[in-house]
């Protein structure tokens, strides 16, 4: 397998997204770009898992840089089964929204596929801090998906929602801080081989 092709997992979806926001299109056109991201993350996590099978690791430096530097992107058979996972189920979902019309709300798609990207990016990254920045890559979009198509109670509840986020995500970045203090890597194979040591 070439291992390059792992960034585009999570890749993909955003730039489907970043082409939704500023292209509105119409129709059949707009059902299609929205549809694809999760049907291609299905297949190709389908041969990933295929490709894991046998307890084989893939990854990937996001354009060869160094560790501590790049974006490590690592699959095994796990990750693999939580992108088939998370990529059957923006399938689902988002052919509900396209069957209910919810999908022609602006920036519904390009929101959806965001939060898509996050949790596969979040699945794949081999890097403490990088699980931090797709986990608020996940949160961003939820945000804006909870107002977009919430009641008036619902808003109320996002904010519990938000400020609950906030609070988490401050704690897990001062984590993050307090192992690359400890340990001076924040990389997860680095930090699994100190531990066995």
């Amino acid at each position: 397998m070439n291992t390059a092709l792992l960034p585009m997992f999570a890749g993909l979806p955003l730039a489907m997204a970043g082409l939704l926001a500023v292209v509105t299109p119409r129709g059949w056109l707009r059902t299609t770009l929205f549809l694809s991201p999760g049907a291609l993350g299905l297949a190709a996590s389908s041969y990933l898992l295929w490709l894991t099978r046998g307890g084989e690791v893939f990854s990937h430096n996001v354009a060869l840089w160094d560790d501590g530097i790049a974006i490590p992107f690592v699959a095994d058979a796990f990750s693999a089964l939580m992108i088939w996972t998370s990529s059957l189920l923006v399938v689902v979902c988002s052919w509900f929204a396209a069957t209910t019309g919810d999908h022609m709300k602006p920036y519904f798609p390009a929101l959806v596929l965001v939060l898509y990207a996050g949790v596969v990016g979040a699945v794949l990254t081999g890097d403490l801090f990088n699980l931090f920045v797709f986990i608020e890559v996940m949160l961003i979009p939820s945000y804006g998906l909870l107002a977009m198509v919430g009641a008036l109670g619902r808003l109320r509840a996002g904010r519990i929602f938000v400020t609950v986020n906030l609070l988490t995500s401050t704690i897990f970045l001062m984590g993050v801080a307090l192992v690359y203090g400890a340990a001076g890597t924040v990389h997860v194979g680095e930090l699994a081989g100190a531990a066995a040591e």
